[in-house]
């Protein structure tokens, strides 16, 4: 196989450079900027004051499941009839944070999983974290330098 890995499959490779043009494309038709538009994580907020999930939730969910090939990033099954349903898990539990970092692709089977086993920020002191959420690590570790936040440990592989 040719072409560049996906940060968020690091196993998988883009098949061919016209795959990754047809990716791009689509991104910039669908840019996850004009999705969250400056969301930034809304804490401290009384939760009885707002909707469950954000106005634009379902357009950004269906981003990031399109982002992970419509498949779960832990186990790798397609989006189909459950258990294996896709639906997006907020990583740091917050649903109103929209970033791409914080949201992943899983199956309902998977997120069952995860939903109270990982806490993001401590999920492993060491920061060996397992493959598909390093990449989400990764990301949030270069949105936090960004934005002058800690960052989370993250050991070579």
């Amino acid at each position: 196989m040719s072409g560049t890995s996906d940060p968020f499959h690091p196993t998988r490779q883009a098949t061919s450079t016209w795959t990754q043009r047809r990716l791009a494309r689509a991104v910039a038709r669908n840019s996850f900027a004009d999705i969250v538009s400056g969301v930034e994580p809304v804490n401290g907020v009384d939760p009885r004051s707002r909707p469950e999930y954000p106005p634009r939730w379902n357009r950004t969910s269906r981003w990031i499941r399109g982002r992970a090939c419509w498949r779960c990033e832990l186990c790798g099954t397609k989006n189909r009839h459950p258990p294996n349903r896709l639906t997006v898990h907020h990583l740091d539990g917050n649903k109103w944070n929209l970033l791409p970092w914080n949201l992943a692709a899983l199956c309902q089977r998977c997120h069952r999983e995860v939903q109270w086993t990982i806490d993001f920020y401590q999920a492993n002191l060491t920061g060996i974290y397992p493959g598909w959420l390093r990449a989400h690590v990764e990301a949030y570790n270069g949105w936090a330098q960004s934005k002058g936040r800690p960052q989370l440990a993250l050991a070579l592989p």
